[in-house]
């Protein structure tokens, strides 16, 4: 009996993750940040795929240079994008309205052709931090 009150006590903070929480199909939440240029990136977007199709890809939105992710553990191939206005460019919004142009920023090299690779674990050592330049 003493046996059988172990295990489910083990397996009951094996699923709560012990000091965070991991749900059934092994996502939990992971927070990082992204800088460009050394600044906090103000709004975008970051996408965790999967190197080996051995979890589901997910992405979560950057804001003031930060995002928390519901994630899987594993190794991940990173995307990052953002927009930005156009100065003295506009376009037809869904309205008929005048509205600015955008322009995608960040270099290929951190997006469609991406060479950010992390390797995500739970419980999360450090939280995910990006450093992009346009260099």
């Amino acid at each position: 009996m003493r046996y059988c009150s172990a295990t489910v006590m083990f397996v009951a903070l094996l699923f709560s993750g012990c000091g965070g929480n991991v749900s059934p199909d092994g996502f939990f939440d992971a927070e990082g940040s992204v800088q460009w240029n050394g600044e906090p990136l103000q709004t975008g977007w970051i996408v965790f795929r999967a190197a080996d199709s051995s979890s589901k890809n997910v992405a979560a939105q950057i804001s003031d240079g930060s995002f928390t992710v519901n994630i899987q553990p594993g190794e991940k191939i990173v995307e990052i994008t953002a927009e930005r206005d156009v100065p003295g460019k506009f376009g037809i919004g869904p309205s008929g309205e005048k509205v600015p142009a955008k322009e995608a920023f960040i270099p290929p090299k951190y997006n469609t052709e991406s060479e950010l690779k992390s390797t995500v674990t739970f419980p999360l050592a450090e939280p995910l931090t990006y450093q992009l330049t346009d260099a």
